[in-house]
């Protein structure tokens, strides 16, 4: 869009800043965007190491034969109300009241739910679509925040924040510095990166967190295992059209044994201890054009 493109444009300094905000994933576009909508006279800066907004929300558009298709990477879905599921001894839930209010209120984005089997947990989880009620792509969210901000709102790609230092202005005491040589004052400091990232710009940042400093538990624990979303285009929906299956899913192996430990064990997700190799999905998952 072109609204992104001229904001996007690398500069040599920003301005100084009453908030910035690191890091334009959907979380820190939200802060960014709900802060200078209700503090009209301050600067809000919001700075994006990558060339796009979105983050860890990654909907990859134009595909397809006829380039029309989005294959959603990251995130793709919220939920309108709670829902849960019990799975093995335990209750997954998911609640998303401020993304609903935001999608659906404040940015009023077309939404139908994603899985159209009303008996379905999911039921209630939407997505994003266009006014053909085709899949826009979860990002779409994420670029409006961007794209309808008010005008004390500044957002600067290719801005990798290095360090945090003192900045030697009265009014704005932090000092960021960029790993484009830019240098930027700040009243007020966001962080929205992922763990790794923020764990190396605060070991580099020695006056913001002094090495005898003791470090907040969840900064430097967390529970990983491997993961890999695939998607496979064809030019005639074979599922849909000779089986008819619209809804449901698919598996072919167990999500989790139930002889370990905790439902989340980190040993159980290993692919090399599950044969044949796991694979789930939903039939209706996945962008259809007919």
């Amino acid at each position: 869009p072109l609204a992104l493109m001229l904001m996007g444009a690398a500069a040599s300094a920003a301005p100084a800043c009453d908030l910035a905000v690191v890091g334009a994933g959907p979380g820190g576009t939200y802060v960014a965007w709900r802060y200078a909508i209700d503090r009209p006279n301050e600067s809000v800066c919001l700075f994006e190491q990558g060339a796009r907004v979105g983050g860890r929300v990654h909907s990859m558009r134009g595909l397809g034969a006829a380039g029309d298709l989005v294959v959603e990477a990251g995130a793709y879905r919220f939920a309108t109300n709670r829902t849960c599921i019990h799975i093995s001894g335990f209750d997954m839930c998911v609640y998303t009241p401020i993304l609903k209010h935001l999608i659906l209120d404040a940015l009023k984005l077309p939404t139908i739910t994603y899985d159209p089997d009303v008996s379905a947990w999911d039921h209630v989880l939407h997505k994003l679509v266009d006014a053909r009620g085709h899949d826009a792509g979860y990002l779409t969210f994420v670029e409006a925040m961007a794209q309808r901000a008010p005008k004390n709102f500044v957002l600067r790609m290719a801005h990798e924040l290095v360090s945090v230092g003192a900045a030697a202005s009265t009014t704005h005491t932090l000092a960021l510095h960029f790993a484009n040589g830019a240098a930027v004052d700040a009243r007020h400091l966001v962080f929205g990166v992922p763990q790794r990232p923020l764990l190396r710009i605060l070991g580099a940042s020695p006056q913001l967190v002094p090495p005898s400093a003791t470090w907040p538990t969840p900064l430097t624990y967390g529970n990983a295992y491997p993961i890999v979303k695939v998607y496979v285009h064809y030019d005639d929906a074979w599922w849909r059209n000779d089986l008819n299956l619209t809804v449901g899913m698919f598996n072919n192996s167990a999500a989790w044994r139930a002889d370990v430990g905790g439902a989340f064990a980190v040993e159980d997700c290993l692919a090399a201890k599950q044969t044949p190799f796991p694979v789930q999905g939903a039939y209706h998952d996945g962008d259809v054009r007919c």
